[in-house]
């Protein structure tokens, strides 16, 4: 169920440096925390929940994290990542606005394809996590949206004739596309997440694409 590739240590003596562990420590709380999100719901989760996870012990816990909701504000920041290096890497401009959606939706979707404790706490534990949690979201999709508006320009510099992007428009064709991921994992789960390029394509090539 873990949610990403950080190496166990291995058992008995080892070489490793003292930073070593401690980054492998740190790195299976936070995928800990992740799963045991997806699993119980964000407020639900308890540190032993946690602990037990990333195979540590609470003491460790704690030289790493001063809260369980530290360590899940962590956590979100590096699913986060996880999900926007690959989107980001595919917006390029393109003469044709539609394929440039579908470009856009796919690695959306790819990036959470097979992932989905990521998915469910990118997109729905995050919800319950705080004001601190919630500014992160806020911050996520400003950073998306930012990335979208930058795409629009490039493209029309490139002289393809597409209406201006604003920030606000982008912010909400981001908004759209995760409201709309959040309803099928509610509902149907994380593997139902492709069904949805379609669609998807469809919201945002009718917002990229034409006039408002």
């Amino acid at each position: 169920m873990a949610s990403s590739t950080v190496a166990t240590l291995p058992r008995g003596r080892h070489k490793l440096t003292r930073e070593e562990v401690a980054l492998s420590q740190r790195g299976r709380l936070l995928d800990a925390m992740v799963d045991a999100s997806a699993e119980h719901g964000y407020r639900s989760v308890t540190i032993s929940d946690v602990v037990a996870l990333a195979r540590v012990s609470r003491r460790v816990f704690y030289e790493h994290f001063a809260s369980k909701e530290a360590c899940f504000l962590a956590a979100y920041d590096h699913t986060a990542e996880q999900m926007i290096e690959p989107l980001l890497s595919a917006f390029r401009p393109v003469d044709d606005p539609a394929q440039r959606a579908r470009a856009y939706v796919q690695a959306l979707l790819a990036s959470l394809a097979g992932r989905p404790a990521l998915a469910q706490m990118l997109v729905i534990e995050v919800g319950g996590g705080g004001r601190a949690a919630l500014e992160r979201r806020l911050r996520m999709h400003r950073r998306i949206a930012g990335a979208i508006v930058e795409l629009n320009r490039q493209t029309r510099a490139a002289g393809v004739d597409v209406p201006a992007m604003t920030a606000g428009r982008a912010l909400a064709l981001v908004g759209a596309l995760i409201e709309l991921m959040h309803a099928t994992l509610h509902d149907d789960g994380a593997d139902k997440l492709p069904e949805l390029e379609d669609e998807m394509t469809s919201i945002v090539a009718a917002l990229v694409s034409t006039s408002a």
